[in-house]
């Protein structure tokens, strides 16, 4: 019983909904925006927006040539540490034997 008066009461709820009516001036006011745009030669996205852009990218190319140079530096010596290593184990250096 509850269940068929839910249902007739959401398909009267349903019924009852129209469809959305936007403000009729809102085209106009937009398409005269971009006619005074067009008239007066401004760009539609802003000068300073580019230039923290460029200026964003510009750091983060200069910080990923810093990082990948210090990892290839680094990786260098980690390298010359491992040959060291990799020699006294084999010269037996590593270990000392009290006698």
């Amino acid at each position: 019983m509850k269940k068929e008066e839910w249902i007739e009461y959401m398909s009267g709820a349903v019924s009852e909904i129209g469809r959305a009516e936007p403000n009729p001036y809102l085209f106009t006011r937009i398409t005269e925006l971009l006619n005074q745009k067009k008239v007066t030669g401004q760009s539609a996205v802003k000068k300073p927006f580019l230039l923290r852009w460029a200026l964003a990218g510009c750091v983060a190319l200069i910080l990923n040539i810093f990082v990948i140079s210090f990892m290839a530096n680094h990786k260098k010596q980690e390298i010359q540490k491992f040959n060291l290593e990799a020699l006294s184990a084999e010269m037996g250096l590593n270990e000392t034997y009290n006698y």
